[in-house]
C-alpha cells in the first residue's frame, strides 16, 4: 500500500472518530494516540470553515422526485426454489467462490459498483446541503487539497466562463478507496467529477441514467472520469466538453 492510501485511510479513520462512528475500543484508541491530535484539529476546523461557509438550499424539484421514487420503489419478489440435495449445494457454492474470486481480479478499478456508489454519493450530498469538504472556487486551492487526501492527482479546471462555477471538492470512496471529486455549480444545480484510476472507460463520453440521475463517463491517457448531476443531458454534454477542453489545454 502506497504512503497516499496510507494517508487517506488514516483521514477517514479520523473523520470517523470526529463522528464518533467507531467502535468504542477503536474510538479509545483512536483518542488517546497524541499523534492524532493535529490532524483531528486541523479536521475540525475545515469542517466547521465549511460548515460555516455553506448555504443551506432546497434542492430542486428533479432531484426530490428522484429521491421519493427511490424510496416508494416496491421491494423484489421474494422466488422460492426446490430444495436442493447437500452434496450439490456445497459444490455450487464452491464454484460461486471461486467464480467471485476471478471476476474480483479481473475487474478494472472503478467498476463494478462506482455508478450505484457515486449516484449514492450525489444524493447524500444534496440532501445535506452541500456535501463539500473543502469550500472554494479556486482550483489552486481545491487540487492540492485533493492530493494529500487521495492517491491519485487531480485534474482541476476553471470553468466559470462556461457557465460552470468550481465550488470546491470532496473525497468520495469508491471500491473503498479515496476518490477526489470536483463539485461545479450550474444554477441552482450541482455537478460532481470524480476522477478515478484509469481501467475500461471509454476514450469518448458515455451517457446514461443512473438512479434518477444523469451520469457521463469517459477517460484519457491518465485517469477516467465520472460526471453525476440532476441537470438535463444537454446541459451536462455541455459541462463535459468544457471540461475536456479545459484539461486539453493545461496539457498542451
Amino acid at each position: 500500500m502506497s504512503e497516499a492510501q496510507k494517508d487517506g485511510g488514516a483521514i477517514i479513520r479520523l473523520n470517523a472518530a470526529l463522528d464518533g462512528e467507531l467502535p468504542a475500543l477503536e474510538q479509545a484508541q483512536v483518542e488517546a494516540d497524541a499523534s492524532n491530535a493535529a490532524p483531528s484539529r486541523r479536521l475540525a476546523a475545515v469542517r466547521q470553515a465549511v460548515r460555516a461557509a455553506s448555504d443551506d438550499e432546497r434542492a430542486p424539484d428533479r432531484l426530490v422526485r428522484a429521491v421519493a421514487a427511490l424510496a416508494a420503489a416496491p421491494a423484489p419478489a421474494r422466488r422460492t426454489f426446490p430444495a436442493v440435495p447437500m452434496a450439490l449445494a456445497a459444490s455450487l457454492a464452491a464454484l460461486g467462490l471461486i467464480v467471485g474470486i476471478g471476476v474480483g481480479r479481473l475487474a478494472p478499478a472503478g467498476a463494478p459498483g462506482a455508478d450505484d456508489a457515486l449516484a449514492a454519493s450525489y444524493l447524500r450530498a444534496a440532501l445535506s446541503g452541500g456535501g463539500i469538504d473543502i469550500a472554494s472556487s479556486d482550483r489552486h486551492t481545491v487540487k492540492p487539497w485533493l492530493a494529500t487526501r487521495a492517491p491519485l492527482g487531480t485534474a482541476a479546471v476553471d470553468l466559470a466562463e462556461a457557465g460552470f462555477a468550481l465550488v470546491g471538492g470532496r473525497v468520495d470512496i469508491v471500491d473503498f478507496q479515496p476518490a477526489p471529486t470536483l463539485v461545479y455549480a450550474h444554477g441552482e444545480h450541482r455537478i460532481a467529477l470524480t476522477e478515478l484510476p484509469l481501467g475500461g472507460a471509454p476514450a469518448e463520453p458515455a451517457f446514461t441514467l443512473v438512479r434518477g440521475l444523469n451520469e457521463a463517463s469517459w477517460g484519457d491517457s491518465a485517469r477516467a472520469y465520472r460526471a453525476v448531476s440532476d441537470i438535463a443531458r444537454p446541459e451536462l454534454e455541455a459541462f463535459v466538453k468544457a471540461f475536456r477542453a479545459g484539461v486539453a489545454k493545461e496539457t498542451e
